[in-house]
């Protein structure tokens, strides 16, 4: 019986621990927050440890399993590729993201010649133009950026609806619009203008006339008859006057700085336990004195007969 017991108590330390390791360590931890990460992974505390457990640890899985020897630890990388060249952000993305950064070489597969390594490149295809990105151009979206040795890959989209106007502006040279005979222009003139007297200039008649030849091809085009078209100036005279030389406006002055000072009033302190009361003032007596009088003769004037 005591066997027994400790058998099973085993058996579940073993359990729980397995347990833990494949589902709770494996997914509740090496989570990455990447904006986070790159400003802070050079401070050495818990917080960054915890919140960066991928930059500090070396057994969390890729995100791409079939590429176990080159891949990025995180789904987005390619959100976050303008740090790839940043000194201050360079070591984290070496080890967070080297496939985004071009740090590491997969095998191309076989039988594709041209192709994009991200599935985000037709998002991002206004990177094609820049410099700095010259990493993701040649070795990421060589498809979308158009400069795959291969053209018979990239010649399928030049008559696609979705995407003939970007390969019309990228893959010019695959789709044939870089032809040496395209436009050859004639331009006859009669007469050039005269400068006279009195600041005139004359002018005769001018004809030009401009020629548009159409490429010669094999592949069919969709380009109109073109046209000779010719353009008549009739003469003019045009009076050549010197400028006029305007002043400035001058503006008088019209406000002046007033200084305004303000006297507070003085603070009149007094002690409240000395301060005495002022004594009430008795009320004076008058003396009333009855008359009989007249009604008449009872106002405040006086009024005396002669």
């Amino acid at each position: 019986m005591i066997y027994m017991s400790l058998f099973l108590t085993i058996h579940f330390i073993i359990t729980i621990s397995i347990f833990y390791q494949y589902f709770g360590y494996a997914k509740n931890t090496c989570n990455e927050d990447i904006l986070f990460c790159i400003k802070n992974f050079r401070k050495n505390n818990e917080e960054v440890k915890k919140k960066c457990q991928k930059f500090f640890r070396n057994d969390c899985p890729c995100s791409d399993g079939n590429y176990t020897s080159c891949c990025d630890l995180v789904d987005n990388c390619l959100d976050y590729d303008e740090y790839c060249r940043e000194k201050s952000s360079r070591l984290y993305m070496k080890k967070v993201c080297p496939y985004t950064c071009g740090f590491c070489e997969r095998p191309d597969p076989v039988g594709v010649e041209c192709f994009d390594k991200f599935d985000k490149c037709f998002e991002r295809r206004h990177r094609c133009w820049y410099e700095e990105y010259s990493i993701m151009v040649t070795r990421r979206c060589s498809y979308t950026c158009g400069i795959c040795t291969n053209k018979t890959e990239l010649a399928k989209d030049c008559e696609s609806p979705i995407y003939q106007d970007y390969m019309s502006v990228m893959c010019t040279d695959t789709c044939g619009y870089c032809s040496e005979d395209y436009t050859s222009s004639t331009l006859s003139i009669n007469s050039e203008p005269t400068l006279k007297q009195n600041n005139t200039i004359t002018t005769s008649k001018i004809s030009t006339s401009i020629i548009i030849n159409v490429p010669s091809s094999t592949t069919p085009t969709t380009f109109i008859t073109p046209r000779i078209t010719t353009i008549t100036i009739l003469p003019t005279t045009l009076k050549i006057t010197p400028p006029i030389f305007i002043p400035p406006i001058y503006i008088p002055r019209t406000t002046r700085r007033i200084i305004i000072t303000t006297r507070r009033p003085p603070i009149i302190r007094t002690n409240i336990l000395t301060r005495t009361t002022p004594k009430r003032p008795r009320p004076t007596t008058r003396l009333i004195v009855r008359t009989t009088l007249p009604r008449r003769f009872r106002s405040n004037k006086r009024i005396f007969w002669k």
